[in-house]
């Protein structure tokens, strides 16, 4: 799903297919994958990602008629209406159904793949977010204290999408929050646990939330402050698909009975 709200369909070959959800929905022919090499490519079996500027990408390789699995597998950026190629990890010399692709906090995109113990970051330093992709934190206790649980609320906390698939053999969904909290005298970040993300629906009761564009929805998490924390002044991220919310001053402090 990318961030228009329109769906992006690839497959075992070079055709690709789009899904509206308006009204009225429908699906329509989107653009064929450009030939490498003089031979068609798709992808049978592998992995997508969605950037955090809404591109997407993925890796495909060659087919032929009996749809076997071939190699290598070339990567690919999609804006929404070009196939753009891009640099390769060097250890793409396999099919597409091997590889793996997590998208992580920071916005890069993880790459591996079966039987080799090499990884890779795939880092566009052209891929920015735009602000109406992020999270928004509207509630959040000003002082959490090292080992407590703490609530915070806000928007979007789960994304616009569920950012990464593959199709049937893994599934590295990034559509909940991370919370990062970022010590403004030592620089260092450290990641919390969240957990029991909720929403009230319509008629007041409080849901299970990780539902992708959930507007103006209010998006409840709690969040585990690790013991060991530093302590002091620090910005606290809701990070959702990559992308950070804009910084919640808090100051970290250490309860002493």
């Amino acid at each position: 799903m990318r961030y228009d709200g329109t769906a992006f369909f690839l497959g075992s070959n070079k055709h690709t297919a789009i899904y509206s959800p308006a009204a009225s929905p429908q699906w329509s022919n989107g653009g064929d994958l450009p030939d490498q090499g003089g031979k068609e490519i798709g992808i049978v079996d592998g992995p997508a990602a969605l950037m955090v500027n809404g591109n997407i990408l993925f890796g495909a390789g060659p087919t032929d008629a009996a749809g076997d699995w071939t190699e290598p597998c070339w990567f690919f950026e999609f804006d929404g209406i070009t196939f753009n190629r891009t640099n390769d990890p060097p250890n793409n010399d396999c099919p597409t159904y091997s590889t793996r692709l997590l998208l992580l906090p920071v916005g890069d995109i993880m790459f591996c793949r079966e039987g080799d113990n090499s990884f890779y970051a795939y880092n566009s330093s052209a891929a920015m977010p735009q602000d109406s992709f992020r999270p928004v934190i509207q509630t959040c206790p000003a002082s959490p204290s090292p080992g407590s649980t703490i609530q915070i609320s806000g928007l979007q906390f789960n994304g616009l999408s569920q950012a990464v698939a593959y199709g049937d053999d893994s599934q590295t969904a990034t559509n909940y929050p991370l919370v990062r909290i970022v010590n403004k005298a030592s620089g260092h970040v450290r990641y919390c646990r969240t957990f029991n993300h909720t929403t009230v629906d319509a008629n007041g009761n409080t849901i299970p939330s990780m539902g992708v564009a959930t507007g103006t929805a209010v998006v409840t998490t709690n969040v585990v402050i690790p013991q060991d924390i530093e302590v002091g002044d620090s910005s606290l991220f809701v990070v959702a698909n990559g992308i950070p919310s804009q910084p919640f001053d808090v100051n970290v402090w250490q309860i002493i009975e």
